[in-house]
């Protein structure tokens, strides 16, 4: 498992379980979206550790039909700590963990034309803010959710619909 640290102290975990996600930069931007959700909502990035799976579609139709009881592959699945609240001084308070599937982001990249990497930094932004409590389970949630996405995308230089 790689771990980033910025010069502040935070702790991205990543765990590369297919090898093909080496062919991007995707520790970093995924550091950067993780980043940019976080101050989005005024947190600061030093004091918070999120784990992050890079599997492949076989892997990720596990966790969902393990976790969503949906047997099918998906893009991106994130499961939110219940309290980020610190439990011990100077240690990093989880916020939980996202899994993300190479296949389902490179194929959704390629049908919507748009370069991979934006689509995965956008794909990690989307699982972050579901470790922060934003969702779209209701059209409601979903403007703000969706709204909240483009404009940190926007602040990464990134226009994605």
């Amino acid at each position: 498992m790689a771990c980033l640290e910025d010069s502040g102290g935070s702790l991205l975990q990543i765990e590369i379980k297919d090898q093909r996600w080496r062919r991007f930069a995707f520790e970093p931007a995924a550091e950067f979206a993780c980043r940019d959700a976080l101050a989005a909502r005024g947190m600061a990035w030093e004091e918070f550790e999120i784990g992050l799976l890079a599997c492949d579609d076989a892997r990720i139709a596990e966790l969902n039909g393990k976790f969503r009881g949906v047997r099918n592959p998906t893009n991106v699945l994130s499961w939110p700590v219940g309290s980020s609240a610190k439990k011990f001084p100077g240690l990093a308070a989880s916020l939980g963990d996202i899994a993300i599937s190479y296949d389902s982001c490179v194929r959704e990249s390629l049908e919507l034309e748009i370069d991979a990497l934006a689509h995965v930094t956008h794909l990690v932004l989307h699982g972050c803010l579901h470790l922060l409590g934003y969702g779209h389970s209701d059209n409601a949630e979903a403007v703000i959710m969706e709204s909240l996405e483009r404009e940190i995308l926007a602040t990464m230089g990134l226009n994605i619909p």
